[in-house]
């Protein structure tokens, strides 16, 4: 295959993947000057888990069905990419299938020195931004019972 119409539907799981990603991990999104998520923070609890392993099985299960077509027709970059989108939803699933969250008590960086850090990458620069920043903050508490509740 070969030309845009080929590499299309790779593209789409791709950024499908990835928009999901972001938006599960919300601190990481903000630090990477996404800004579609700086109100959230990520739901530790046992149901926020299954369902993000459950998007991550999906979206694993989309790349095994384009997998599954003729790899000889694949094109180089289209072969690499969804190679590497594999590999990426596995390791997805093998951190939450390991129950590090459960171990995840980390002084260095754990979740206080991320709730800690979040207000020196997210700029609060406009109003929008700062109402941004303070539904984060808002949820510190809870989100940080929750966590906790896992341990």
């Amino acid at each position: 295959m070969s030309g845009p119409a080929a590499t299309l539907p790779i593209d789409a799981l791709a950024a499908t993947y990835w928009d999901a990603f972001l938006e599960a991990n919300p601190l990481f999104a903000t630090t990477l000057g996404d800004r579609r998520f700086d109100g959230r923070l990520p739901d530790p609890t046992p149901e926020g888990q299954a369902a993000d392993r459950a998007r991550l099985a999906a979206t694993l299960a989309q790349a095994d069905t384009l997998d599954a077509g003729d790899r000889n027709a694949m094109d180089g970059d289209d072969a690499i990419m969804l190679s590497t989108l594999r590999e990426g939803l596995r390791a997805d699933l093998a951190f939450i299938d390991s129950g590090m969250l459960a171990w995840n008590v980390d002084p260095l960086d754990g979740v206080p020195v991320h709730l800690l850090q979040a207000g020196e990458y997210q700029p609060a620069g406009n109003p929008a931004q700062a109402a941004a920043l303070l539904e984060r903050w808002r949820a510190m508490p809870a989100y940080t019972d929750a966590h906790a509740a896992t341990l």
